[in-house]
């Protein structure tokens, strides 16, 4: 199998000069099609990783790579320059964060939020974007996705924003979706459809799955490693 994502020795430092690793000496890898699970307590770094390979959240928060490296496609992502990582993230690979709440802009609608996605990485027009986000809505489950494309992530439930995440984490067609503790706050029937939907999606578009949470259940129904 081709391996799509290599963490390699990977340590993350947040005091004022970086020298204390809090993420010590992390190592994993993934190839094209799989899905590997993290998992660990709260508190013990999962998303600070998944962050990591997202390029977020880190320089921001005074964190830095003291060593390791992550390679995605032969490439060293943290070579790259800010304007390498906008073509990288959202479009070769995406991330659904644990809340959507606080994850989705509450000033914009849904469908201005996912169609936005393709207009920066796909140069589309606006009229195209919002057919392919309306396609996408019907494909994650969301019922009257015309109606819904021109409301607000506060007029939906839970169940409904998170596939709206869903929705625009794949928008663009990733060959690595993150999922971050994915169904945190949502109850256990809802949990189950939105883990049934990830796994579809995984299928359909061919892509890899690194999956973070602390349940055990999921890890054995969805995990190949």
């Amino acid at each position: 199998m081709t391996e799509i994502l290599s963490v390699n020795h990977l340590c993350i430092g947040f005091d004022q000069h970086g020298r204390t690793s809090f993420i010590d000496d992390v190592n994993f890898k993934i190839e094209k099609g799989q899905t590997v699970c993290i998992v660990g307590e709260s508190g013990c770094g999962k998303s600070i990783t998944s962050l990591a390979i997202m390029g977020l959240g880190l320089l921001s928060n005074g964190g830095r790579i003291n060593k390791g490296n992550i390679i995605f496609n032969n490439q060293d992502l943290y070579k790259k320059s800010q304007k390498e990582w906008s073509k990288i993230r959202g479009n070769e690979i995406s991330m659904i964060f644990q809340e959507p709440m606080t994850a989705l802009n509450p000033l914009h609608t849904i469908g201005h939020q996912i169609s936005e996605v393709l207009c920066i990485h796909e140069k589309i027009s606006k009229h195209k974007a919002k057919e392919k986000t309306i396609e996408m809505l019907n494909l994650v489950g969301i019922p009257s996705p015309e109606k819904r494309f021109g409301q607000y992530p506060h007029e939906l439930s839970g169940g409904m924003r998170q596939r709206v995440m869903i929705a625009m984490a794949l928008i663009c067609h990733p060959n690595l979706l993150v999922a971050d503790e994915p169904t945190t706050a949502l109850d256990v029937t809802i949990q189950a459809q939105i883990l049934d939907l990830i796994q579809t999606l995984k299928q359909r578009f061919d892509m890899s799955l690194l999956l973070i949470t602390h349940d055990l259940g999921v890890v054995s129904e969805t995990a190949d490693k």
